[in-house]
């Protein structure tokens, strides 16, 4: 019998992005998807024939858990949200033979939100080997922290569970609904302004990876699920950064001006430093968009056999400006 794979999060830039990819990788597997909609569920069968729609709120528990229980292997990448993986867990847990969760997480949680020094890099970056157990012990008050906590405890339900951890994401998608993301968002901010600008001096950096790579990543962890590799680990043992390089942000802004004054649609390419306050005036949470800083390593998906393909930032923060104009 094929694999049962249930995917949610498909109609987003990076699940769309990661759907097709699994269907060319694992063309022999059987596909579910979650879609809230009829539109969104008519959008996939015509992009994706071969996979089934499941439409419902991933809240849902009448529609989530049996769709989980169905599959052998579910992966998430809905974001986070509490229910939606209390009932992929418990659907999961329900089979007679456990079930896999391979969750998509971020590294926002190792934003301190104490000392956030907006505009300006943070002086560590993060690795998933050395600094395991203290990214696993972050409090509340961290993004993602609790449920990355409850997701490797899905031992105790008998459930395997793995979390990819992504960093920023680069690229224009390849999904069937949503192809545009974080940077899209920022070009468009920038016609709009009709100038590019960072956050203070845009010293903030993050770690990234281009949305292929992500979703190459996802696909690598489910062969070794599907191959039975000893190698991948789970549970308490099974939280794997994603990342191929850093960039900071004013890198990205110069960037991006560069390309749309090439493209007409900037008569500059200058960039202004704005101060907080003043980029606060134009999205409310810009500090954390344009300001923070977030810096990871992916030591054990590297050391496991993983390698990013699209190595170069510049390339793909153009592409994201041409696609956004």
């Amino acid at each position: 019998m094929a694999t049962r794979i249930f995917v949610t999060g498909t109609t987003g830039f990076l699940g769309g992005t990661t759907l097709n990819l699994l269907l060319t990788a694992f063309p022999d597997a059987s596909y579910s998807a979650l879609v809230r909609t009829s539109e969104q569920a008519d959008a996939l069968t015509s992009a994706h024939p071969a996979v089934t729609p499941v439409i419902g709120d991933i809240s849902s528990t009448e529609i989530v858990v049996p769709a989980a229980a169905a599959a052998d292997i579910v992966i998430d990448i809905a974001g986070d949200n509490d229910a939606g993986i209390r009932n992929i867990l418990a659907g999961l847990a329900s089979r007679p033979q456990k079930g896999t969760l391979i969750h998509v997480s971020g590294i926002t949680c190792l934003l301190d939100p104490a000392n956030l020094k907006l505009g300006h890099a943070t002086p560590r970056t993060f690795g998933d080997v050395d600094d395991m157990a203290e990214i696993l012990s972050f409090g509340p008050d961290r993004e993602h922290a609790a449920l990355d906590q409850f997701v490797l405890r899905a031992g105790d339900m008998g459930v395997k569970s793995v979390i990819l951890s992504s960093c920023q994401i680069l690229g224009h998608g390849a999904g069937y609904w949503k192809q545009e993301s974080f940077g899209h968002g920022y070009v468009k901010t920038v016609l709009g302004r009709g100038k590019a600008f960072t956050v203070e001096q845009g010293g903030n950096v993050w770690s990234w990876c281009s949305v292929g790579d992500v979703s190459s990543a996802i696909g690598f962890v489910l062969e070794k699920v599907l191959n039975g590799s000893s190698d991948l680990q789970f549970g308490q043992d099974g939280y794997y950064f994603v990342q191929t390089g850093e960039v900071s942000f004013k890198q990205q802004a110069q960037a991006a001006a560069t390309k749309l004054k090439e493209l007409g649609k900037l008569e500059t390419d200058t960039v202004d430093e704005l101060t907080v306050a003043q980029a606060t005036e134009i999205h409310p949470y810009a500090g954390l968009l344009w300001g923070a800083s977030c810096r990871s390593r992916a030591d054990r998906l590297k050391a496991l056999g993983w390698t990013p393909k699209e190595t170069d930032w510049k390339i793909l923060m153009e592409e994201v400006a041409a696609a956004a104009v």
